[in-house]
Parts: C-alpha cells; structure tokens; sequence
C-alpha cells in the first residue's frame, strides 16, 4: 500500500466523521477533532452576500495561546 492509498483510506473514513447544524445565517460544521475538554472542534460558515465567512469562533487562537 503506498500513501496515497492510505491518504485516500483515511479521507473515505472521515465524512462519516463530521456533522452538521443549521443557523440562521449557515451552519455549524463539527469536526471529528477534539479540544482538550473532549468537544469536537466546529467551523462556522456565513453566507455574506455572493461570499463565505468561515470562522473556529477563535479556538485555535484560544489553544495556541494556552500552550505558549
């Protein structure tokens, strides 16, 4: 098996993995990926006229931030 087989193994995997919540202006994608207090890590998307707001409602900023 080469990498990318493996690649593709582990991506075929994943979109069962992920879930989703509707907003009033989006949705809430929530990732098989978990923060330290074992909550999934969410992307929220906005439809802001013809363009997308994606937003990690500053997680990743909040994490880095907590490990130096």
């Amino acid at each position: 098996m080469n990498c990318e087989d493996i690649v593709k193994i582990y991506l075929d995997s994943l979109k069962e993995k992920f879930a989703y919540e509707a907003t009033d202006s989006g949705c809430i994608i929530y990732t098989p990926y978990l923060d330290p207090s074992n909550d999934p890590l969410s992307v929220l998307v906005e439809k802001n006229g013809d363009n997308y707001r994606l937003s990690d409602m500053n997680q990743a900023l909040g994490y880095l931030f907590l490990h130096g």
